[in-house]
């Protein structure tokens, strides 16, 4: 049995496994009797669609099609899974111009479905993903696109959505990294390369409410303490090194407003802010901070020299150092 077969059948950490205990089916490739085991949704308790098992005559027939692999297409049936679940809790407009879905009682537009799925294959020119796979193991790299639904633009740009609590898809934030440095292409050498996908698409009447990245994980996670940091990409490097926490990005260090810090009450909550040369970026955190009884994280600033202040590193370039856990 190869490698990646074990892996489907024993680890617990998978959405979707083979189930043997179900019993056996008709092997849909050699059409053997009892020999074929189907995969299971641990989520759900029900089983895939008959193509996604594998059949036990190894030797004769082979047949085995995983929910992780990925089609000619560049796309993976857990992805689109995960993806119609919270598709599948917003109202999308009918017009085939496919206008942005103006939700009227809190002011604020939403990304169409129609848009929102045609980001989803081609992970393989992702240069942020590229990346991370010099620095993460596959299983990690799968986990971390599944768990943040990461959009791959044409051109390689990596589109962060931001998806509320409710699963409303309110924006998508492109941004150009280099494939070999992990850092934000620039434009003229200074300003970096970002963009919004209601730009590109040119939506019309859009009106951006922005929200945390990865708010959507926390319905997911009710119970798990909530780390913020300013950028997409350290949430995601930071997710890797320390699981235990679910890790959100405010956009910016003036992304963390009273607005967004709404849907953290009651939640336990650790904010990560950017070293900073005048260590403003600490201090206006701690006002936020006082005001939502949240804690500030001072570890890069007790710890850092004055050439990484300088710099304005994070919580991200000291964990790259290290091999994740």
């Amino acid at each position: 049995m190869t490698q990646q077969k074990k892996l489907f059948m024993v680890d617990s950490n998978y959405r979707f496994q083979l189930n043997s205990k179900r019993g056996k089916f008709t092997c849909p490739e050699c059409g053997a009797n009892y020999r074929y085991s189907r995969f299971e949704d641990n989520k759900t308790g029900e089983l895939l669609p008959e193509e996604y098992g594998r059949c036990d005559r190894e030797n004769s027939c082979g047949y085995f099609l995983s929910p992780y692999h990925e089609d000619e297409e560049g796309k993976k049936y857990v992805d689109q899974t995960r993806l119609h679940e919270y598709q599948s809790s917003i109202k999308y407009s009918d017009d085939s111009t496919l206008k942005s879905n103006l939700t009227m009682n809190n002011a604020f537009s939403t990304v169409p479905e129609e848009l929102f799925d045609t980001t989803f294959s081609s992970y393989e020119n992702n240069a942020l993903l590229n990346f991370f796979q010099n620095k993460l193991s596959k299983d990690r790299m799968l986990k971390l696109r599944q768990q943040y639904l990461i959009g791959t633009m044409s051109n390689g740009d990596a589109v962060f959505y931001q998806i509320d609590k409710q699963g409303q898809i309110r924006g998508g934030k492109i941004i150009g990294y280099s494939e070999q440095t992990g850092r934000r292409i620039k434009v003229n050498g200074s300003n970096p390369a970002i963009n919004w996908v209601h730009s590109i698409w040119s939506l019309k009447d859009f009106n951006l409410k922005q929200c945390f990245f990865g708010e959507h994980l926390l319905g997911e996670y009710p119970d798990k303490p909530v780390s913020v940091v300013e950028s997409e990409k350290t949430a995601l490097i930071a997710s890797v090194y320390l699981p235990q926490f679910i890790w959100l990005a405010s956009g910016g260090s003036k992304g963390l407003t009273d607005e967004k810090c709404q849907v953290l009450k009651n939640r336990h909550v650790v904010l990560w802010p950017d070293l900073s040369p005048d260590g403003s970026t600490f201090a206006q955190w701690n006002l936020i901070a006082k005001r939502f009884n949240f804690m500030v994280s001072d570890l890069l600033e007790q710890e850092a020299i004055l050439e990484a202040h300088e710099q304005g590193l994070d919580v991200a370039d000291y964990l790259l150092n290290y091999e994740p856990f």
